[in-house]
C-alpha cells in the first residue's frame, strides 16, 4: 500500500584526518567525507533489493513486463551533505524503472533542515551538537575516568600521538572514525593505536553514540522526522497526496535516533551500517478493521535481503496505523524552534 524508507549513505572517506596521521598524504577520491565508489555500488544494490520488495508499489506492470511509473507517486529528500545526495542518486538509479530528473531529490539547506542534515540552530542544545556528550559523564567513567591519573595519562598519550587537543567526545568520535574508515580500506592500524583502539577508543565511541542517541537534542530532531514520516503516509492514505513511496537519504544518527525514540534500540549495537534502512510499511489486512496495518522493518546493511520485522511497543501485531500514531503522539516534535528553547 505504502512505504517510507530512511537510509544511511554508503561507504565513504573519513570525515577528516589528524595532524600526525601516518596516512595524511593519501588522496581520498572526492575528498574527505565523500561517497566512495564502493558506496555507490552499495546503494545501487540496496535500490535493486528494495525495488523487488516494493515492486507492486512502483507499478503493477513491473511484475509482468516493462515498467511504467508516475514520478508523482514518490517523494525523495536528502541531507545536503554530498555523500547523502550521491547515495540517493545511486539508490534511485536501481530502484526506479524509468529515467528520472535530478530535481526529484529535494535537498533543503542544512540551516533550514529540521529532520536530516544537522545544521539548523537549536539554541539550548547547540553545544551538544558541536562537542558531543560531556567526557566526564558517568557513562564514560564506566570505560575510563578522564579525571583520574589513568584518564589523564590516556589523554596525554593520545594528544602526543595524534596532535589533536581531544577536549571533547566529538573529537574522539572523529578520530575513531578516521582510523576505522582507514581500516575498512585496507590500511594497517597505526602502531600508536594498537594499545588503545579496542580497549578505549571503540568503547568510548559506543558510549558517546548511546548518550547522543538518547539525548534531548536527538529526540527533538527524531520527533520532527517521525512526524514528517507519519504526515506523508497520512496524506497518502487520506487521498491528499499520490505519494505512496517516501525515501530519505541521511546519516547513521538519523536512524539511530528513530530507533531510540521508538524504544527499538535493542535491535542494534553501535552505529547503523552503511546502507542500513529503517522502513515503515502500510499494508491492507482483513484483521484490521477500518484501518491499515503498520509494520516497521529494519535492513541491517545495504545488501540485506531479509530485513528484521521489529515488534512495535504498545501495539501488538497486526498493529493498526491509528493505534501506532496514538502511541507515539507524545514523542512527535510539533514545533522545532519552540522545542529547542524549552
Amino acid at each position: 500500500m505504502a512505504v517510507s524508507m530512511l537510509t544511511r549513505h554508503g561507504d565513504r572517506a573519513p570525515e577528516r584526518g589528524y595532524p600526525l596521521d601516518p596516512y595524511a598524504e593519501y588522496e581520498w577520491l572526492g575528498g574527505y567525507g565523500a561517497l566512495s565508489p564502493k558506496g555507490v555500488r552499495e546503494l545501487y544494490l540496496s535500490g535493486l533489493i528494495k525495488s523487488q520488495r516494493y515492486a507492486s508499489l512502483l507499478s503493477p506492470t513491473c511484475l509482468i513486463g516493462p515498467c511504467t511509473f508516475d514520478l508523482n507517486k514518490i517523494y525523495v529528500q536528502s541531507s545536503s551533505v554530498p555523500r547523502c545526495i550521491a547515495s540517493a542518486t545511486s539508490f534511485l538509479e536501481a530502484f526506479l524503472p524509468i529515467q528520472w530528473p535530478q530535481e526529484l531529490i529535494v535537498v533543503p539547506p542544512a540551516s533550514e533542515d529540521e529532520i536530516l542534515a544537522f545544521g539548523k540552530p537549536c539554541p539550548n542544545y547547540d553545544s551538544v551538537m558541536r562537542m558531543g556528550p560531556d567526557l566526564n559523564s558517568p557513562e564514560f567513567k564506566e570505560v575510563i575516568d578522564f579525571e583520574s591519573e589513568e584518564g589523564q595519562h590516556l589523554l596525554d598519550y593520545l594528544r602526543e600521538r595524534t596532535g589533536l587537543n581531544l577536549t571533547t567526545s566529538m573529537e574522539m568520535l572523529l578520530l575513531l572514525d578516521t582510523i576505522s574508515v582507514q581500516l575498512d580500506n585496507g590500511f594497517e592500524l597505526p602502531q600508536w593505536a594498537e594499545s588503545v583502539y579496542d580497549q578505549y577508543l571503540t568503547p568510548l565511541s559506543n558510549v558517546a553514540i548511546k548518550i547522543w542517541g538518547d539525548s534531548e537534542y536527538i529526540k527533538i530532531r527524531s520527533g520532527a522526522l517521525l512526524k514528517n514520516i507519519i504526515d506523508r503516509l497520512d496524506n497518502f492514505t487520506n487521498g491528499i497526496s499520490e505519494q505512496n513511496i517516501v525515501f530519505y537519504s541521511a546519516h547513521d544518527m538519523n536512524i539511530l535516533g528513530l530507533l531510540y525514540l521508538l524504544d527499538m534500540k535493542h535491535i542494534i549495537t553501535g552505529s547503523p551500517a552503511y546502507g542500513a534502512v529503517f522502513a515503515m510499511e502500510l499494508h491492507e489486512n482483513g484483521e484490521v478493521d477500518d484501518d491499515l496495518e503498520v509494520k516497521i522493518v529494519y535492513y541491517t546493511h545495504y545488501g540485506d535481503e531479509n530485513p528484521i520485522e521489529v515488534s512495535i511497543p504498545n501495539c501488538e501485531a497486526p498493529c493498526p496505523f491509528k493505534t501506532f500514531k496514538d502511541s507515539v503522539e507524545s514523542k512527535l516534535t510539533l514545533n522545532y524552534e519552540q522545542a529547542c528553547l524549552e
